[in-house]
C-alpha cells in the first residue's frame, strides 16, 4: 500500500500541474540560430512579453550569455503569437516571464487559483510588500505578489490593471533576483524597448534540435554494464520508454527481490530537479504536523548536493531517490530503500551516455 506522504505528494503534483497549466516544449525546429540582436522585425508587436527586459539583464541572473535571443512562447514552446518571453541558456536553464499588460487582477486571481484569494484592494501591510514564511520580506513595485501555491518558483504580482509573473523554476535564481526583474520590467512597463520577441522564435527552434535525443531509459546500459556497477541481476532489465527496472535477488530473504528503479526526464529535467524538493518538504509537512518546511519558496539548490561530482550540472537526493539532472535531463534512480552508492554510480554511468 502506498505510503501516506506519498499519496499527498502525488496531489500536491497534481495541483501543481494544473496550477502551471503550461505546455511543455512541442515546436518543431525549422531554421539555424540567429546572433542574439535587439531588432524589431518588420512588424513590430506591441505588448510583448520580451519588450521589458534587457537580455543582458536576465545574463546577470543565469549567469551565463543566453544561447538565442528572447523569444515569444506559450509556455516554453517557441511560438510567435504565445503570451510568455523565455530567456534560454545553451544548456537549456530558461527564465519564462509572462505580462498582461491588461486585465491583470483578473490573471494574478485565476493564476492564483490554488491560494487563498485576497478579497478587495490590498491593505497597507500587504501592499508593495510580500513576505515568505519565515519573515523575511521582499518589496517591489507590485500591489500584491505570491508564489504560486505547490511551486517553489513561480513569483506571481499585479499593479493597477497589470499583471507579471516570472517563472524561475528552470534556473539557480533566487525568489529576491526574480522579485529585482519583475520590479525592472513594472519601470518600464509604460515605456518598453524595442524589442521583438517574435524576431527569436526561429533561433529558438533551431536551438532545440540541440537537446539530447531521447533513449528509452533501458537501453542506455548494458545488463553487463549494470551489473559492474549493483551486482549479478536475476532478470534483464526491465520497463519501458522512460523507466527501467533492475532486480536482484535478495541475501537475506530468497522469496524477496531487490530492485533499483531508474526514470529518465527528457524535458523539464531542471524543473523537476529544483521543484520536486520543495513540493515533497511540503506533503512531509502535511503528514507530519511538527516537521516544519526545510525550503522556502525561491531558496536556491542546495550548493553542498549540487556540487557533488559527477557526469553532471546538480545532483542530490529526492523523493523518488537520487536525482542528477544535465542539459535540461533528468535521471532518477530510487534504490527502494536507503540510499545506496550503487545509486550515484548508476546515475553517473547513465548520465556519460547522454
Amino acid at each position: 500500500m502506498p505510503r501516506p506522504e506519498i499519496l499527498v505528494l502525488t496531489a500536491a503534483l497534481g495541483l501543481l500541474a494544473a496550477a502551471c497549466g503550461k505546455t511543455p516544449d512541442k515546436a518543431a525546429p525549422t531554421s539555424t540560430a540567429a546572433p542574439i540582436a535587439q531588432t524589431r522585425s518588420e512588424e513590430f508587436h506591441y505588448d510583448d512579453p520580451c519588450s521589458l527586459l534587457e537580455p543582458k539583464e536576465v545574463e546577470a541572473v543565469l549567469g551565463v550569455p543566453l544561447a538565442v535571443p528572447p523569444f515569444r512562447s506559450a509556455g516554453a514552446a517557441p511560438v510567435g503569437t504565445g503570451d510568455d518571453c523565455v530567456y534560454e541558456t545553451a544548456d537549456f536553464h530558461r527564465i519564462i516571464f509572462h505580462v498582461d499588460f491588461t486585465n491583470g487582477p483578473q490573471a494574478y486571481r485565476i493564476g492564483g487559483f490554488a491560494n487563498k484569494l485576497l478579497a478587495g484592494h490590498p491593505d497597507a501591510a500587504t501592499k508593495k510588500a510580500f513576505k515568505l514564511d519565515n519573515g523575511r520580506e521582499i518589496a517591489g513595485e507590485w500591489d500584491e505578489a505570491r508564489v504560486m501555491a505547490m511551486n517553489c518558483c513561480i513569483f506571481m504580482t499585479v499593479r493597477a490593471e497589470q499583471a507579471i509573473q516570472i517563472d524561475f523554476t528552470g534556473s539557480d535564481a533566487t525568489l529576491q533576483q526574480a522579485a529585482e526583474l519583475v520590479n525592472t520590467a513594472y519601470r518600464r512597463i509604460d515605456k518598453p524597448l524595442e524589442i521583438d520577441g517574435v524576431a527569436g522564435v526561429e533561433a529558438a527552434k533551431a536551438h532545440a534540435t540541440q537537446r539530447p535525443a531521447a533513449v528509452e531509459a533501458c537501453k542506455l546500459l548494458s545488463r553487463a554494464e549494470v551489473e559492474a556497477i549493483v551486482g549479478k541481476l536475476s532478470a534483464d532489465p526491465s520497463g519501458k520508454d522512460d523507466s527501467c527496472s533492475y532486480e536482484q535477488p535478495d541475501p537475506n530473504n530468497p522469496q524477496y527481490k531487490r530492485q533499483y528503479q531508474v526514470s529518465i526526464r527528457w524535458r523539464g529535467g531542471y524543473n523537476e530537479f529544483r521543484s520536486q524538493p520543495y513540493v515533497a518538504g511540503i506533503a512531509m509537512h502535511a503528514v507530519m504536523a511538527n516537521a516544519p518546511p526545510e525550503l522556502q519558496p525561491g531558496d536556491a539548490p542546495d550548493k553542498k548536493l549540487a556540487e557533488e561530482s559527477g557526469p553532471w550540472f546538480h545532483a542530490g537526493p529526492g523523493a523518488r531517490g537520487f536525482m542528477a539532472v544535465k542539459k535540461d535531463v533528468l535521471v532518477e534512480v530510487n534504490s527502494l530503500g536507503p540510499d545506496k552508492p550503487e545509486a550515484h554510480k548508476l546515475a553517473a554511468a547513465m548520465m556519460s551516455k547522454i
